[in-house]
């Protein structure tokens, strides 16, 4: 009967080999991993873009949809056939008028984080985009009967240029504006400014260039 060989130790280039092979499947391991993880952030970043996308056209088309039905508001009250009795009611405006001086010492107490729907836009309506932002409305607001009654008109109208002037509005409220809504918020403002000089020029008088104080 022949006997049996003793087991012999394996060649070390044979040991090398599997070490190496080890290796190597380790490391494909890791980097299938590694794409695995990436595979998984990307699909999370894209449907986060995505998530954020629909909420941007939605609240797009929501924000259309208003500047539309207040455009029809506007053209009714822009038509003369239309008395300013109806929009000068007492009890709308003057309490729209308290509520914008206190939602401007809110704004001015904030630090930041405020977007273009707080801005405290000098309209009756609710201003959801810079269109909204109507001259007849605007005059309606500032020049009403029913607040402010001790000054003048043009006392009035140079006292919005002030708060509304960009060298304040920048320095006092601009800075905390959340950065997606500045671009609509200069807009906003700039059409005020404008506004508010045919305003004063309507009332006779050019274009206020004094430098205002903050």
């Amino acid at each position: 009967m022949a006997s049996i060989a003793p087991n012999r130790a394996l060649p070390s280039s044979y040991k090398d080999n599997l070490e190496s092979l080890r290796k190597r499947l380790e490391a494909d391991c890791i980097r299938l991993q590694e794409l695995l993880r990436r595979r998984e952030e990307e699909m999370r970043r894209w449907e986060e873009e995505m998530r954020h996308f629909i909420e941007e056209e939605l609240n797009r088309q929501k924000q259309a949809r208003e500047a539309e039905q207040w455009q029809f508001i506007f053209d009714i009250l822009d038509s003369p056939n239309v008395p300013s009795a109806n929009v000068n009611r007492p009890g709308t405006i003057a309490d729209a008028w308290k509520k914008y001086e206190s939602d401007w010492k809110e704004i001015k107490s904030k630090k930041s984080g405020i977007t273009f729907r707080e801005i405290p836009w000098p309209m009756l309506a609710p201003v959801t985009i810079p269109d909204s932002l109507r001259t007849h409305a605007i005059s309606q607001f500032i020049l009403s009967p029913e607040h402010s009654k001790v000054e003048s008109r043009r006392r009035r109208i140079l006292t919005a240029l002030r708060r509304w002037h960009t060298d304040h509005f920048d320095a006092k409220v601009m800075r905390k504006v959340v950065e997606k809504d500045r671009a609509a918020v200069k807009d906003g403002v700039g059409r005020v400014v404008r506004c508010l000089n045919d305003m004063l020029a309507a009332e006779g008088y050019s274009p206020a260039r004094t430098a205002f104080t903050v």
